[in-house]
């Protein structure tokens, strides 16, 4: 159910106050390798779902921006895999890519992916094998993008029909040994002007 929030400004609504409809909402992508196939990127949140891609791999409208009349306060981010990754693909993951979030032509962040929380990622593998993580396996646990301005915390705002991506870089050519799937998750408040 949305949140109404009052006597807020927005930017469809300049001069005078407004009622904002707000949602706790995550925007999420999801991208597949394929055993055997050389990745040197994959870029997350450029198709929508409904043609290619189902509800559970995305739940991005419009391919790589916010619908209207919406738009995206962005406050964390979180990279999961497949729970049944082995080891060593996850670990090439956190150890030789980055990832580059991009709002029209800006990159708002650059870090290596082993500084990207990844949620519930790989909650053990069977045999007493020991497994790999960056130690923050917690679903409530997210990279903060806010900006800091003294003491207070700003979101990145992302408003409807701004282009947006998210990139998965390696440092060189990365062929997995077997299928799986790297879900990007932004996390954020969607909101909407309303009279």
């Amino acid at each position: 159910m949305p949140m109404p929030v009052h006597g807020r400004r927005t930017m469809e609504e300049p001069e005078g106050l407004a009622t904002l409809t707000a949602v706790n909402q995550e925007l999420y992508d999801e991208q597949s390798m394929v055993s055997g196939t050389p990745y040197t990127q994959l870029v997350f949140f450029t198709v929508p779902y409904g043609g290619t891609k189902t509800l559970d791999q995305t739940n991005l409208r419009l391919a790589g921006q916010i619908e209207r009349p919406w738009h995206f306060h962005w406050y964390g981010i979180q990279l999961r895999a497949d729970h049944d990754i082995s080891i060593t693909s996850w670990g090439r993951v956190f150890d030789e890519a980055a990832i580059v979030m991009t709002i029209g032509t800006r990159d708002y962040i650059e870090l290596p992916c082993v500084q990207i929380p990844s949620g519930p990622a790989i909650a053990g593998l069977g045999g007493g094998v020991n497994y790999y993580t960056n130690g923050l396996q917690d679903v409530r646990n997210y990279k903060d993008v806010t900006v800091r301005r003294g003491r207070n915390r700003y979101p990145i705002d992302i408003p409807a029909g701004q282009s947006f991506r998210a990139e998965v870089k390696f440092a060189k050519s990365f062929t997995p040994v077997q299928d799986f799937s790297l879900m990007v998750t932004l996390l954020g408040i969607l909101y909407q002007g309303t009279q």
